[in-house]
């Protein structure tokens, strides 16, 4: 197919669809210097592309470029096109124009200390050539505020990735309010652009937007930092709000941070009078609790058996939680400019104890628990998950800060929310669980406690999760030393002998081996009998059946 297009004097014919006329342009611009031969032998294609998407004839070259590459960079724009990067410069208006009109995306890529830009094609555009359909810009209309903040994410998410400068952010903030003046909240920021100076609306937007996605969350200013082109503005702002000096503060839209009692520098919230005016709608509703302290006084002692090599990695977990052992180590973290919370991660198949484990270290470290229902932060009213996946988090950080020794924040089961983010999510619901897993990242980076969780299936967690795990202890099936121990600590009854013999002949997990023995202790309770080898084989053998052949059964057992 390219030889049909290599020459530079042959007219191209007329193209079928979109994207053969695409393809006849890329081939034919090829060393092309886009001059005025080219310009006439593709005269054809450039103008079914012109035409699908309102552009001019060099809009269409860079377009195909692109297409082709997926992604392409200004430096391999100039080599197809055999032009000098001088020149390459002075196409940038064309590429900023097909940026505005939502055809392509930029992002601003540094490499080796260089500024380099590259571009790709939107999924509306994408689209459109697809389906061989004239392009038009989606519509910055919407029928409630939850759409406009979703547009507005959208918008925000772009720039913090690269994908738009300062100037178009800004632009597609006054595009999309200027599209939507009925909306109520859209009239109560309009109020007050009068009054604010451009970077300090763009901050309001931004704390609502904030507020919105989560609730009363921390906003610090590396949080925001991205919405700023020129350093010393946001030096400026942050030191502005620092001294409570920013017009945001004299205005009372915002605050300092507060959980419950205890004041976080440096970190701001959307001020209870903001809330009430642009959010009236969710000032009404307070989000639920998620999470439940627990006292380590109510939990009973549990002996615990574990493989060598747990064992060892398991003991280093209790020896860092005793006494002061933490607090020197965090003290010394500091010190040294590093992170000073702590995430241990236990894995493995069901009934190896990970719970347990947990909750024999808060007993015997004298550790609260702060144990987080998962299944309780999904909500069905729009950005209230969102909330009270923050909400917990303040108030496990809010209790770390005034507690002497920091509680454990428990994730049981944590595969339900820390799995892999979707990339290019457009879907709601899609959107929420990445924005979900982004809360759940950042303040397990900023966190200064301990989190331990546990999970069945460790390869559906994002791999951004596992970084964040200092300690990733993998418990497996006990061994059969383990497994004896089990049986005697959970059946003291029975014969050592015997207990020997049932280990050797099914290899269950601790979970397993406690189903049999409460089942044991009620046929004692309702019939009498003692328990008998033959006895506990029938129950392993039932064990076996309900377990989907786990513990499966070893040598003359069978």
């Amino acid at each position: 197919m390219k030889k049909n297009y290599d020459s530079q004097t042959d007219f191209l014919p007329r193209p079928k669809n979109a994207i053969e006329a695409f393809e006849q342009i890329y081939y034919r611009c090829e060393n092309s210097h886009i001059n005025g031969e080219f310009l006439i032998s593709a005269e054809l294609p450039l103008n079914y592309v012109k035409e699908k998407f309102d552009i001019d004839s060099v809009q269409a070259v860079m377009l195909s470029i692109i297409l082709e590459k997926g992604t392409a960079s200004t430096k391999e724009m100039a080599n197809h096109l055999d032009i000098s990067n001088i020149r390459m410069y002075s196409l940038i208006d064309s590429l900023d124009n097909l940026s505005m009109k939502k055809i392509i995306w930029r992002r601003e890529d540094f490499r080796f200390g260089e500024k380099e830009l590259t571009y790709g094609i939107t999924t509306q555009a994408m689209s459109a050539i697809i389906k061989d359909e004239t392009f038009s810009p989606q519509s910055l209309r919407c029928n409630n505020w939850e759409e406009f903040f979703s547009m507005l994410d959208d918008l925000y998410s772009k720039r913090d990735d690269g994908m738009l400068s300062a100037a178009e952010h800004e632009n597609g903030i006054n595009d999309l309010c200027e599209a939507n003046p009925d909306l109520d909240v859209v009239k109560k920021i309009n109020k007050w652009s009068n009054v604010l100076s451009k970077n300090d609306k763009q901050l309001l937007i931004f704390f609502c937007m904030i507020f919105v996605k989560r609730g009363d969350a921390d906003v610090e200013p590396f949080d925001f930092s991205f919405i700023f082109d020129n350093r010393s503005a946001f030096r400026r702002t942050c030191t502005e709000l620092s001294n409570q000096t920013n017009m945001l503060f004299k205005k009372g839209l915002v605050e300092i941070a507060n959980n419950q009692g205890v004041a976080m520098r440096n970190s701001y919230r959307l001020s209870d009078k903001a809330k009430k005016e642009f959010f009236p709608m969710l000032v009404k509703k307070s989000p639920r609790n998620a999470s439940h302290l627990h006292s380590y006084k109510e939990i009973d002692r549990k002996e615990l058996f574990y493989n060598d090599e747990d064992q060892l990695q398991i003991s280093t977990l209790f020896h860092l939680m005793e006494g002061n052992h933490l607090k020197q180590v965090q003290s010394r973290l500091a010190a040294s400019g590093m992170r000073t919370g702590v995430c241990c991660l236990l894995y493995g198949g069901p009934g190896t104890g990970k719970t347990a484990t947990v909750l024999e270290i808060a007993r015997s470290c004298k550790r609260d628990i702060f144990q987080v229902n998962l299944s309780e932060l999904r909500s069905k009213w729009v950005g209230e998950s969102e909330q009270l996946c923050q909400k917990l988090w303040d108030d496990y950080n809010a209790l770390v800060a005034k507690s002497k020794r920091a509680p454990i924040l428990l994730l049981n089961e944590c595969d339900g929310i820390l799995t892999s983010r979707m990339s290019g999510a457009t879907q709601s619901v899609d959107k929420m669980e990445n924005t979900i897993a982004n809360i759940f990242l950042e303040n397990m980076e900023k966190q200064k406690g301990i989190v331990l969780a546990t999970t069945n299936l460790a390869t559906n967690l994002d791999p951004a999760f596992e970084r964040r795990f200092i300690y990733k202890i993998r418990l497996g099936k006990p061994c059969l030393k383990a497994r004896q121990s089990i049986w005697k600590t959970m059946l003291p009854t029975i014969a050592d002998s015997d207990a020997e013999i049932i280990a050797k002949e099914y290899e269950f997990s601790g979970g397993q081996i406690e189903n049999i023995a409460r089942k044991s202790m009620i046929d004692y309770v309702l019939d009498g009998e003692g328990l008998t080898l033959e006895r506990l084989r029938r129950y392993c053998q039932q064990e076996n059946i309900k377990s989907g052949g786990e513990g499966k059964a070893l040598g003359f057992g069978k």
